[in-house]
């Protein structure tokens, strides 16, 4: 007997480039927040807050019940 469940990864990227993957929410919350708040105190011109973006990605998982081994 099998059930499957959805749960969701995300991955961050700095213009086109992932920077972060398969976060899970928790990590991806304090990650997010800690970018942007550097973002906000650096001064560069190479990189600003239009330029990072985020991808939320479902899982499917099985997970086996009364399993024989």
């Amino acid at each position: 007997m099998s059930n499957t469940y959805t749960h969701y990864v995300y991955h961050i990227y700095i213009k086109d480039r992932c920077v972060y993957h398969s976060l899970s929410e928790n990590e991806f919350d304090n990650t997010w927040l800690m970018m942007q708040n550097l973002l906000d105190i650096m001064d560069t011109k190479e990189i600003s807050k239009n330029d990072i973006s985020f991808e939320k990605v479902s899982v499917n998982k099985e997970i086996s019940l009364n399993s024989s081994h």
